[in-house]
């Protein structure tokens, strides 16, 4: 979900915050999770047996994009 829809969603719920919150939520003091994210391709690459590559593409506001999932049945990497 994105963050204008996240805002919206609150507000239907009549929860009363401003979008600068809402972003400072999302990615304030995340640190631990970041760290995560960075190592886990590296440990995934040298644990599994094998990695199975994937490409979908797709089009958005007129513009062609791709998404490349790299993983297997123990960690996903997008």
């Amino acid at each position: 979900m994105t963050q204008p829809l996240l805002y919206e969603a609150l507000g239907e719920w009549d929860i009363d915050i401003s979008t600068g919150q809402v972003n400072r939520i999302l990615t304030e003091g995340h640190e631990a999770y970041h760290y995560e994210k960075d190592e886990l391709l590296s440990s995934g690459l040298q644990s599994g047996q094998y990695v199975q590559v994937d490409d979908t593409g797709a089009c958005h506001q007129g513009v062609n994009g791709y998404c490349t999932h790299i993983g297997n049945e123990w960690f996903t990497y997008l």
